[in-house]
């Protein structure tokens, strides 16, 4: 049998043929990967996010920004710009239709009223609520995938703060205390021991915030049915409006209650100004790093005389979303798919408390203030914002302008009381 030979130039027509639909393939699966990943399709070319948020300087030194780099390795067609803006600033300028938008926003969980109602924020799809970041429901189930309200599609939560009792150990151990308050009457005593207005020195503070300096004092005070529901003129809260005011006449409290932010409360406080105020648990951090030699403790918020039950930390929250007016809405949902799943390592760097209060990291075996913040944490009820509603920020204003006419003369503790009631309810 004759063997014919091969036909040598069709068969490298047909290799050069098939080589070449092989590397289309893998060109085409390469820019598949790049433009297709985690359920986002990526911009076809570079594309720049800029993410306004104020975290970068509550969070340890560099970690933000090795979050977005890794984000960035991740991601290689989108670059993150960080714009460094406090939550006022933000808010303004989602306000502002002339200004040009952030394509993804740090916010205030609390106090998405007035933008939501305006439509500046974008609806999140629910798939990227991640599974068991919501409350759970009334009968009890977790982990669901619905939001529990309309504002809730709006953020994402990422990481909370307790806000406990800040007590400056050196200013109480020189006014004869060896322990912090526990009750209301030893409080109003350690303030009125420890005030010395002479050398700039206050028994306490309260900041505009009436969620974490006035709220909590209610609770403690056995004033509501349940968290969110407060009786303003009833005798347990007209108890705690008096002694809110007893601090203030006595000039017990920092210079302008309910008018200064926390940070320039915490400053003072740095500087021995203050003898105790409530704060973020972020800021036990801060003060180790800008005062190491300072001793202080965390503890509760003292309770009426007669016990009322488990202690009640209000709770503040990192949140993120994008804007209506985003022009680079794939690249934002990119980023912020991103960083729910490194909403850990956010709780971390932040020194807070993962997702909805919920999941509070192992303490710090080394950080003794961590450590007794998780046994406050473990031993206590907590409350977020939210609880309030959709009006969350209209009740709490409602609160301080009616205080702020009390402790300015300008009404009774009776009218106070009632004017707080109409207002809210």
């Amino acid at each position: 049998m004759l063997i014919q030979p091969a036909d040598t130039k069709n068969l490298k027509k047909a290799d050069f043929v098939f080589l070449v639909a092989g590397i289309v393939v893998v060109a085409a699966a390469i820019v598949l990967v790049f433009l297709f990943k985690d359920g986002n399709i990526l911009p076809p070319k570079r594309t720049t996010v800029v993410f306004a948020q104020w975290w970068k300087s509550g969070m340890e030194k560099g970690s933000l920004d090795d979050i977005i780099a890794d984000f960035e390795k991740d991601y290689p067609l989108i670059r993150v710009r960080l714009h460094n803006a406090d939550w006022e600033d933000i808010r303004d300028g989602l306000l502002d239709a002339e200004s040009e938008s952030p394509d993804i926003v740090a916010v205030d969980a609390g106090r998405l009223t007035e933008v939501v109602a305006l439509g500046l924020l974008d609806v999140l799809p629910l798939d990227i609520l991640p599974q068991g970041s919501l409350p759970s429901t009334a009968n009890g189930e977790e982990g669901v995938t619905t939001a529990d309200t309309d504002r809730d599609r709006y953020y994402l939560q990422l990481v909370s703060f307790l806000h406990p009792l800040f007590y400056n150990i050196d200013v109480l151990s020189a006014a004869g205390f060896l322990r912090p308050p526990r009750t209301r009457e030893e409080f109003l005593d350690y303030a009125q021991k420890t005030t010395n207005a002479a050398k700039g020195v206050y028994g306490t503070a309260f900041s505009r915030n009436t969620w974490t300096d006035i709220l909590p004092w209610i609770w403690a005070g056995g004033g509501g049915e349940t968290i969110e529901k407060i009786n303003w003129t009833s005798r347990s809260v007209m108890d705690t409006i008096s002694f809110l005011s007893v601090l203030n006449k006595e000039k017990l409290v920092y210079p302008y209650p309910l008018s200064k932010r926390e940070d320039e409360l915490l400053e003072a406080f740095l500087a021995g100004r203050i003898a105790m105020f409530i704060s973020s648990q972020a800021a036990a951090a801060e003060i180790q790093a800008k005062n190491p030699a300072l001793p202080f403790g965390v503890t509760t918020i003292p309770q009426a005389t007669q016990p009322v039950g488990r202690n009640v930390f209000a709770v503040t929250e990192w949140a993120l979303a994008i804007p209506a007016k985003s022009a680079h809405k794939e690249g934002a949902l990119s980023l912020l798919r991103y960083l729910a799943g490194r909403k850990n390592d956010f709780a971390a760097a932040a020194h807070g408390i993962t997702g909805y209060h919920h999941e509070y990291s192992a303490a710090d075996a080394e950080d003794l203030t961590d450590q007794k913040l998780r046994a406050l944490y473990e031993a206590s009820d907590t409350a977020a914002v939210s609880i309030l509603g959709a009006d969350a920020e209209t009740i709490l204003n409602a609160i301080r302008i009616n205080l702020l006419a009390l402790f300015n003369e300008e009404k009774t503790e009776a009218e106070t009381a009632a004017a707080i009631q109409i207002a809210l309810y």
